[in-house]
């Protein structure tokens, strides 16, 4: 079941990766053309003002784009980090039934008074875990 979630998650880093290059690329494009422009000797006074104001937003757009791929990445980060609990839980979840029926025969093996006593004990030790967190 949740090979699904792992496959598709990879699916979104390989698409993030993607995504990534080409706004790199476009972004080193703009720059060139930027710096090009400024080298042309040809080039008027409000040009130059316009140039100076498309570099600015250049650069913002840079930025935006390098908080983008952090954000984007500690997201995908979490969602490996919750995709190996929830298999966990999986792996957990199959011996449930097989822990409960030991529990029964070590109760009728120790007697009620002895289990009731440990049984105790555990959650007691289970919720000073708990607590912790």
């Amino acid at each position: 079941m949740y090979t699904s979630y792992t496959s598709r998650l990879n699916e979104f880093k390989n698409r993030d990766l993607i995504l990534k290059s080409s706004f790199v690329e476009a972004f080193s494009s703009e720059q060139g053309n930027i710096n090009e422009m400024w080298n042309d000797d040809n080039i008027n006074y409000d040009c130059l003002e316009k140039l100076a104001a498309l570099g600015k937003s250049t650069e913002n757009v840079g930025r935006a784009i390098e908080q983008y791929n952090k954000l984007n990445g500690d997201v995908l980060s979490f969602l490996e980090e919750v995709i190996k609990e929830l298999e966990s839980m999986e792996a957990l979840t199959i011996y449930k039934d097989v822990i409960s029926d030991f529990f029964v025969d070590v109760r009728t093996g120790v007697g009620a008074g002895v289990w009731d006593k440990a049984e105790s004990a555990i959650n007691k030790k289970a919720q000073i875990r708990k607590s912790k967190f």
